[in-house]
C-alpha cells in the first residue's frame, strides 16, 4: 500500500489537499521529494519557529518512518 493511500484513509480529502499544497510549496525543484533545506525554509515560511536541531529531528523521523514502512512520498 502506498503511503498516499494510508494518508487518504486517515485524513479527509480537504486535509490531504492541504498537505499536498504544503508539500508542493516546499518542493521548489519539483523533484517529488524535499531536501533538508527545503523543509527548513518551508517551515519558516509557514511561521514555524523550530530550532535547527528540531528540524533535523523532524527530517530524520520522517525519513526513518518512510524507510521502515518502505513507502514513497508521492501523491
Amino acid at each position: 500500500m502506498k503511503h498516499s493511500q494510508v494518508i487518504a484513509e486517515l485524513l479527509s480529502g480537504e486535509e490531504v489537499d492541504g498537505l499536498k499544497n504544503i508539500f508542493n510549496g516546499m518542493d521548489v525543484q519539483n523533484k517529488g521529494s524535499i531536501s533538508y533545506e527545503e523543509l527548513k525554509t518551508g517551515l519558516h515560511k509557514l511561521g514555524s519557529q523550530l530550532a535547527e536541531n528540531e528540524v533535523q529531528q523532524l527530517m530524520e523521523a520522517v525519513s526513518t518512518f518512510l524507510t521502515s514502512k518502505s513507502l514513497l512520498f508521492s501523491f
